[in-house]
């Protein structure tokens, strides 16, 4: 069964402090995301780090073949 954006959403919100999450499903088919994730909690933290945090997260829908492939892009909130 496909992802839905909500479901998505929530995953990320739940697991990475104070995100701001948007999320877009180009195809409109639940299998492949894009997704942009702003938070405090990359501060310090390299783009491929942030990235893993964020596949790790997604690592059982797409080990499940629940969602195929996510586009991600990271960074922290300007001014900090």
């Amino acid at each position: 069964m496909p992802l839905d954006l909500s479901e998505f959403k929530a995953l990320i919100e739940e697991n990475i402090e104070s995100a701001e999450v948007q999320i877009h499903d180009p195809r409109g088919d639940g299998r492949y995301f894009e997704a942009t994730i702003i938070s405090p909690s990359f501060s310090g933290k390299t783009i491929i780090e942030q990235h893993r945090i964020v596949h790790k997260i997604l690592a059982e829908k797409l080990d499940s073949d629940v969602m195929n492939t996510v586009s991600v892009k990271t960074a922290i909130p300007e001014g900090r």
